[in-house]
Parts: structure tokens; sequence; C-alpha cells
């Protein structure tokens, strides 16, 4: 299971993810859906690591990621 909680993320002065939640279990499918600039590819490089959060935790089979 992928748990992400209350994710926060900021580049400069600009709040790019604010208080992101969200868990998907094995078998699950999502889509993250948003315009352009909503920080969709930010949340993405967050759960693979490229970014470590501001605030915020990623856990990976109940183990921080």
């Amino acid at each position: 299971m992928l748990s992400v909680k209350h994710l926060k993320k900021k580049f400069g002065k600009n709040t790019v993810l604010k208080d992101i939640s969200f868990d998907v279990s094995v078998g699950d499918i999502i889509a993250i859906v948003g315009p352009s600039g909503s920080g969709k590819s930010t949340l993405m490089k967050l759960c693979a690591r490229f970014y470590d959060p501001d605030k915020g935790v990623i856990l990976l089979g109940n183990k921080n990621f």
C-alpha cells in the first residue's frame, strides 16, 4: 500500500502542493487529473522520491519511504 499523508511542497514563495493525502492499495488504479500547473508532476516526483516533501510523509508498505 502507498499512503501519502498531508504532503506540502513549496518552490520559493510558490506553494505547489498543500495538504495532499491519499491511499493506494495493491490492485488499485488511480488517476491524477488537473489543469496545467496544478502540481500533478510534482506529486508524482515526490512519490518517486525525486524531491523531498516540505511537510508530510510518504509510506510504502507502512515504512517511511
